[in-house]
């Protein structure tokens, strides 16, 4: 309507919470409220009757309300369709909590959550008279399976449109009413073409046309963060360390080091900290990256700064190579890489802390290829990356073949120094790390379109979506050897 010339100011209402302009979308909160509620209400049942209840929640391309609601009940897992699940690993967890002695479980699953090709049969709907997915009913197929492999007694529960009526939130309230008083006063200044956006607790106004480019999908260091605190089976309390993993909480003086056979090496170990040397992204090995939203450039110093020096006055987990923390350009998050020897080190270091690898922490890569002078002798001065989302190994080998192959011979812009493409070890991600002269240089190569042939790609190809990127600068380093 508004590029068709008609005078038009938006708001953002969705339940879903997918508009990635805006932090939250008004109805949301209400929603989430709703399936809480539900969920905390079936739990009762659920223990009485001593079964494991699916509870199927909206969410057709985001999982944001399953996150939020299962979350707040304390569900026992929760599936989303950001993240394809595995049928088998969540059998298991389920049933660790029977055999812990619990007599319930609560599964939260988003309408659109998927398993991982090829891990359970799986209908899926098929499409609607106007080419939108119908769904089968996750929450059925679900309960079918986990009933069959648990030999408990597992049942669907649909809620539906409810989360769609009802009385809104106070909060929900409050936000609707102030998007509606600065979308009037836009349409007073004649500022047509745009939309109401809450950015933290300020409302702004931000091109309409923005809102329906991307989906604001979970990403995956929110999904790290219900798996932390979620009751999926009995662990001890825990605190997540900045290399990509969750370390127990000692509940007694720490017992001296052993000289031989331990996952973490002695004090003895060197640690050499260097604060302007950008990680050879080309290491052998896995590298575990995640990002976390920090909130402001001030957090982004203090966080990093904490995590770097807590690391460098303590002896670091065996097959620990280096750690390095990237402060966001838009001051809101830190990337943190740390690079280990092997994904087997990596393991190793999980298992010490009462986790099963690889399931806690951020996601692990490999590298795939990389794109880079033979002698570059060109200093890095920020970092820029793109995640997607893809539909299996195939996809990943694919997506990155298709966007190397469109990269100029003569190396592009002066300031692109050199590009590489990571795979997530479980198959379902692609990470881009391009190494750049400077954030002005990777700037002024988008705005005269060197990047257009790779972003037709990214948007292009099936099976792909595109979830975050950012542009970062070096903030600390940690180099870590044996003497």
């Amino acid at each position: 309507m508004s590029d068709s010339g008609l005078p038009v100011v938006g708001v953002p209402k969705t339940i879903d919470n997918d508009i990635a302009v805006t932090d939250v979308a008004f109805g949301f909160d209400t929603a989430v409220t709703v399936a809480t509620e539900a969920l905390d209400r079936l739990k009762t049942t659920a223990e009485s009757h001593q079964r494991v209840l699916v509870v199927e929640v909206m969410g057709r391309h985001t999982g944001w309300i399953a996150l939020h609601s299962g979350m707040a009940a304390g569900a026992h897992a929760i599936v989303v369709p950001e993240r394809p699940f595995d049928i088998e690993e969540l059998a298991k967890r389920v049933g660790e909590r029977f055999e812990a002695g619990k007599r319930f479980a609560i599964v939260v699953a988003a309408e659109g959550a998927k398993p991982r090709p090829g891990t359970m049969v799986f209908d899926e709907g098929g499409k609607d008279i106007y080419g939108h997915e119908r769904f089968a009913g996750i929450a059925r197929q679900l309960s079918v399976e986990l009933e069959q492999r648990l030999g408990k007694e597992a049942r669907p529960v649909v809620l539906g449109h409810v989360q769609r009526g009802g009385t809104p939130t106070a909060y929900d309230r409050v936000l609707a009413t102030r998007f509606g008083w600065h979308a009037v006063e836009a349409v007073h200044r004649g500022e047509f073409g745009r939309m109401t956006a809450l950015r933290g607790t300020d409302i702004v106004m931000v091109p309409l046309a923005g809102a329906a480019e991307t989906l604001k999908t979970v990403p995956q260091e929110r999904c790290d963060e219900a798996e932390c605190v979620g009751d999926m089976s009995p662990r001890p309390r825990a605190r997540r360390l900045p290399w990509g993993s969750v370390k127990q909480l000692p509940t007694s003086a720490p017992a001296p080091a052993s000289s031989s056979g331990s996952d973490h090496p002695s004090p003895s170990m060197e640690t050499v900290l260097t604060t302007d040397r950008f990680p050879d992204l080309t290491r052998t090995g896995t590298a575990v990256i995640g990002t976390r939203y920090v909130g402001d450039a001030e957090r982004q110093q203090l966080v990093t700064d904490a995590e770097a020096n807590a690391l460098d006055c303590t002896a670091p987990p065996r097959g620990l190579a280096a750690v390095s923390w990237f402060a966001s350009t838009d001051g809101e998050t830190v990337l943190t890489l740390a690079q280990w020897d092997s994904a087997l080190a990596h393991d190793a270091y999980l298992r010490g802390g009462g986790y099963a690898a690889p399931l806690a922490g951020p996601p692990r890569y490999r590298l795939h290829r990389s794109l880079a002078e033979e002698h570059e002798t060109r200093v890095p001065g920020c970092l820029i990356t793109a995640a997607f989302d893809v539909d299996g190994p195939e996809r990943q080998r694919h997506l990155v073949d298709s966007l190397v192959a469109v990269q100029p011979e003569d190396g592009g812009h002066p300031g692109a120094i050199s590009a590489h493409f990571l795979l997530s070890a479980d198959g379902t991600r692609v990470l881009l790390c391009a190494e750049w002269t400077s954030i002005e240089a990777h700037q002024e190569a988008a705005e005269a379109g060197d990047h257009d042939k790779g972003h037709d790609i990214m948007s292009g190809t099936p099976g792909v979506r595109l979830t975050h990127g950012g542009r970062y600068r070096l903030h600390r380093s940690l180099s870590l050897r044996l003497p």
